[in-house]
C-alpha cells in the first residue's frame, strides 16, 4: 500500500497500475548529498529484477537500486505511466524516449507545496507529479 500522504504517492500509484506491480518501497525520507528529503519508489519484478524512481534521476531499472548496478530506463524523470510501462516491457529495456509530464495548472496539493516550502523539490518537478494529483 502506497502512503497517500507522500507527495509522489499519486504518480507512483498510476505507474504501479500500468505496470501491472506492487512497490516493494515508496518513500519521502532518503537524504541526498545536501541534506534534502528525496522522494524514492522500488518496485521488484517476479523475476528480481528492479526498477526504481528517484525525482533527481527519473527512472532506472538493474539488479538493484545501487548506481553501479542500474541503467535509465526512460529519458524523462517524470514520464506519462504508458511510457513507463512500455519502457519496462520494451526488449533490453534500453533508455526510452519519452516527454516530461505537462504540469499542472493552477495551485499545488497542499503536500507538494510543503515539499517544495522545505526545499525539497523544486515547482517545475512539483507541478509535473501534480498533474497525477487530480488524477487520484
Amino acid at each position: 500500500m502506497i502512503d497517500t500522504a507522500l507527495p509522489h504517492a499519486p504518480y507512483i500509484a498510476a505507474v504501479a497500475e500500468g505496470l501491472g506491480l506492487r512497490p516493494a518501497d515508496v518513500s519521502y525520507d532518503h537524504e541526498d548529498g545536501d541534506g534534502r528529503l528525496v522522494m524514492e519508489a522500488v518496485f521488484t519484478a517476479p523475476d528480481g529484477y528492479v526498477l526504481a524512481w528517484r525525482q533527481t534521476t527519473g527512472w532506472k531499472h538493474g539488479a538493484s537500486v545501487y548506481p553501479e548496478e542500474c541503467w535509465s530506463l526512460t529519458s524523462a524523470v517524470v514520464p506519462a505511466p504508458a511510457d513507463v510501462a512500455a519502457a519496462w516491457a520494451a526488449l533490453g529495456r534500453t533508455p526510452y524516449a519519452c516527454a516530461e509530464t505537462e504540469p499542472a495548472g493552477g495551485p499545488l496539493p497542499g503536500v507538494l507545496a510543503e515539499a517544495v516550502a522545505a526545499g525539497d523539490v523544486d515547482g517545475a518537478m512539483a507541478a509535473r507529479l501534480a498533474a497525477y494529483c487530480a488524477a487520484a
